[in-house]
């Protein structure tokens, strides 16, 4: 903060580079050559319209003038004091506006920054949401081919035992009864064993 206002007046001052060049000259010989300097005239020459506020007036009015000696030192005195009072409200005004397009501009570049940031985040985030979605997408794709494969087994294999089941009683039916009997016998032996070691 000292370092900017050090800067503000520093460009204050600057303001007033060439004063005593260009504007006590001109007062100097208005002093010297004893003549009124048109006041007015003198700061649309080299003020900004704008700062044409009328202190001189107020400054001058007859109560100051009246009972003093050399009125015309006086009044030019005065005006030198008033247009020193003007330069310094334009410079001033300079660096106000100066500052306040610097902190315009620092402010848009942020707000700036800030917004770019936020779509970058949610641009990011739809990315990252795009990418989940394929991916579920893919996943679905191959789970889907695998319930399909998995039905198409499901229904061969069901196929299978409606034929080996049909075979088997084609088989059957062409065999006797002594032939099945000696066939499934093995079966019988298993359950009475199964059963003797139940008990």
């Amino acid at each position: 903060m000292e370092e900017v206002l050090k800067q503000l007046i520093t460009e204050f001052y600057r303001g007033f580079a060439g004063f005593e060049v260009e504007y006590t000259k001109d007062f100097y010989l208005a002093l010297r050559k004893i003549e009124k300097l048109d006041l007015a005239e003198y700061e649309k020459t080299h003020l900004e319209e704008d700062l044409d506020f009328q202190i001189h007036k107020a400054v001058l009015s007859e109560r100051h003038i009246i009972g003093l000696t050399g009125v015309t030192d006086y009044d030019t005195l005065v005006k030198v004091a008033v247009f020193t009072m003007k330069l310094g409200g334009e410079t001033f005004k300079r660096i106000v506006e100066k500052m306040l397009r610097e902190n315009s501009a620092i402010q848009a570049e942020d707000t700036i920054m800030e917004k770019n940031e936020i779509i970058q985040e949610n641009v990011d985030r739809l990315t990252e949401c795009k990418e989940l979605k394929r991916i579920a997408e893919e996943r679905i794709r191959t789970l889907e081919n695998d319930l399909k494969i998995e039905r198409e087994l499901i229904k061969s294999l069901e196929n299978d035992a409606i034929k080996l089941n049909e075979e088997m009683k084609m088989f059957d039916a062409k065999m006797n009864t002594s032939a099945i009997k000696k066939r499934y016998e093995w079966q019988a032996f298993k359950k009475l064993n199964e059963e003797e070691i139940k008990q």
